[in-house]
């Protein structure tokens, strides 16, 4: 195990990239238009509302149900697109060892401690076991 954190802490050293931890509400120049526009194409919820924009069939019918947004073959793959997208994001956020070292902005915890808290899951375990 010790091995294993020494190898997790080598890489964070190797692989090292500035996130921010704040959310983008958290920032007093929001309110210009600028720096909104830069902030939200780095944040999670930037993010989700690119996918949403890009991928969301038929919005038309937004509002009025699942079944009818989805009528006809490209609708549906576009909803299997947005599905994969969607989780690629939350995957890289919500995993315990990914969301180390690919993170988007706006999370709540920096790399160092989710790989603190990687380290207290495998001691847990390891306890566990004992």
């Amino acid at each position: 195990i010790v091995t294993v954190f020494l190898l997790l802490s080598c890489s964070y050293v190797v692989y090292p990239r500035k996130r921010e931890n704040r959310s983008i509400l958290a920032y007093e120049d929001i309110i210009f238009e600028h720096v909104k526009n830069e902030k939200v194409e780095k944040d999670i919820v930037g993010k989700q509302i690119q996918f949403l924009s890009l991928y969301l069939p038929n919005t038309k019918h937004l509002g009025e149900g699942l079944h009818r947004m989805s009528r006809g073959w490209q609708a549906k793959i576009s909803f299997c697109k947005l599905h994969y997208h969607l989780f690629k994001i939350f995957i890289r956020n919500e995993h315990t060892l990914l969301s180390a070292f690919q993170r988007t902005a706006g999370t709540n915890f920096s790399a160092r401690q989710r790989l603190s808290c990687f380290f207290m899951y495998l001691c847990g375990i390891m306890v566990g076991n004992a």
